[in-house]
């Protein structure tokens, strides 16, 4: 695009092109989920995308897919409120908001998930027993598991970023100074990504309404026993020191 514009306007080696905010928010997605960039560090992020999709892309087609309904009809009997909807794939033209559904869409469906590829296992005339055992196991598991509600709750501030900057009729200094409050969550995250640090923690007595980790932090307490073990490793792979 940049080539096309210079010639254009016969600009070239004298223009200077840049992004606005909107879609600079979009390049800090897909490059953070790009392995093949040289300065790419989040190996964690690709390795839960990865498995994610690996997941989507095979109980979201054929007869796969109407098991995955068949399941989610067996859970509404228990809640009414679980529901299945087509599954959302990453992509690299669309803004972050998007990939925030795709992280909240699978966490949501986790159970469902679950039960089927489960199912899928013990099935007799199931040819690919060991294909869905791995998959099992690869969302089985604690890191996974801290992984993908920690996304959940990062993804959710970032997509509100995202929408404050898609807001129209507003005058730039006030999208600034908006856009603004929403990026200072993000330094208030880093400060309680520590459940001891949070109002969440049980011996704070602050409104835990407004803790920013409501997905990791309940996952942190639902597994007490691995929590040091698994807040060691999601900070080393953030690069947080204490």
């Amino acid at each position: 695009m940049d080539k096309y514009l210079d010639e254009h306007y016969d600009a070239t080696g004298s223009a200077h092109h840049d992004y606005e905010p909107m879609h600079r928010a979009a390049l800090v997605d897909t490059h953070l989920r790009n392995p093949k960039r040289k300065d790419f560090k989040e190996k964690w992020m690709n390795d839960m995308i990865t498995t994610i999709s690996e997941v989507f892309d095979v109980l979201n087609r054929g007869k796969e897919y109407e098991h995955l309904l068949k399941v989610a009809l067996d859970f509404s009997k228990e809640d009414p409120e679980v529901q299945v909807k087509n599954h959302l794939f990453f992509s690299n033209t669309r803004f972050p908001n998007y990939s925030a559904g795709v992280f909240k869409s699978f966490l949501v469906d986790l159970p469902l998930l679950v039960r089927c590829l489960e199912e899928n296992q013990i099935d007799e005339n199931n040819r690919n027993k060991m294909k869905y055992a791995k998959l099992s196991n690869k969302i089985l598991n604690v890191r996974f598991l801290a992984s993908l509600s920690g996304a959940t709750d990062e993804y959710d501030v970032f997509s509100e970023l995202v929408q404050k900057l898609q807001t129209v009729c507003l005058l730039h200094n006030e999208r600034f100074d908006q856009a603004m409050l929403i990026v200072s969550k993000f330094s208030q995250m880093l400060d309680t990504v520590d459940i001891v640090n949070c109002c969440c923690d049980d011996n704070n007595n602050n409104d835990c309404s407004a803790c920013l980790w409501p997905n990791f932090h309940m996952d942190i307490k639902s597994l007490e026993p691995s929590f040091r073990k698994v807040k060691n490793w999601y900070d080393c792979s953030r690069g947080i020191k204490h």
